[in-house]
């Protein structure tokens, strides 16, 4: 993984707390998400996200900016996932 790269959350926890998945072992693409597929994501969501404003607007709809929302309250607030998949690291998970 490279910097600003995340990874999706089905990645298998154990093989990186047991197997050295990430430090011995790259992460495979399939559970990874680049730059670039990240702007992609990013991109289709603002455009999302403006279709929908200008439709409200143009039928005198309410409009709430979820998506602007969480942005603002992700930075304050903690959610374990989130913010572990910002630091690229997970939980320690207890060997059985």
């Amino acid at each position: 993984m490279k910097a600003g790269e995340l990874f999706l959350l089905r990645l298998p926890t154990d093989s990186i707390a047991n197997h050295g998945l990430g430090s011995l072992i790259p992460i495979p693409d399939m559970h990874v998400l680049t730059q670039l597929e990240i702007d992609r994501v990013e991109t289709a969501t603002y455009n999302y996200n403006a279709i929908i404003l200008q439709l409200a607007n143009q039928y005198d709809l309410a409009h709430v900016d979820t998506h602007g929302l969480l942005e603002k309250y992700q930075k304050t607030v903690s959610f374990t996932m989130v913010s572990s998949l910002r630091r690229h690291t997970l939980p320690a998970t207890p060997s059985h």
